[in-house]
C-alpha cells in the first residue's frame, strides 16, 4: 500500500495535537504532585489514567506533506496521529511516575468520519 500525502487540515491537527496533548498532559500531572506527596507520606501512592480517544485515527503515517502553510514541504515520513498520540501519551506516562504517580494508559482509535 502506498503511503499518501498529508493535506494541510492534517498537518494541522498534527501539529495541534503534537503540542496540546503534552501541555494538558503536564499541566493534570503537575496539579496531582501534591495529592501524590501527601499519600506517600502515608506509604500511599497516587493513581492515575490516562486515555487518548482518537475517533478519526487515520492510517497513522504519510509519504510527506502536500503544499504546506506551515512550511514544511520535505518528502521524508510523516506520522499520524495514532502515533504522535502514543508517543506522547509515553512521554505523559514517563513524567507523571517521575511525580510518583502509579499511571495507567490506554487508547481508543477510530476512522470515523463525517459527511457534510
Amino acid at each position: 500500500m502506498a503511503l499518501e500525502l498529508r493535506d494541510t487540515q492534517t498537518q494541522v491537527k498534527h501539529l495541534v495535537l503534537g503540542k496540546y496533548i503534552p501541555r494538558w498532559g503536564y499541566i493534570i500531572t503537575n496539579g496531582l504532585r501534591g495529592v501524590a506527596a501527601k499519600l506517600a507520606r502515608h506509604g500511599k501512592r497516587a493513581r492515575v489514567h490516562f486515555i487518548y480517544v482518537d475517533a478519526c485515527a487515520g492510517v497513522g503515517r504519510y509519504a510527506g506533506d502536500r503544499a504546506s502553510a506551515l512550511r514544511d514541504e520535505s518528502e521524508e515520513t510523516k506520522f499520524g496521529s495514532p502515533v504522535i498520540g502514543l508517543r506522547t501519551l509515553e512521554s505523559i506516562k514517563d513524567f507523571a511516575e517521575e511525580a510518583g504517580l502509579d499511571v495507567q494508559t490506554n487508547a481508543i482509535f477510530g476512522r470515523g468520519s463525517v459527511t457534510v
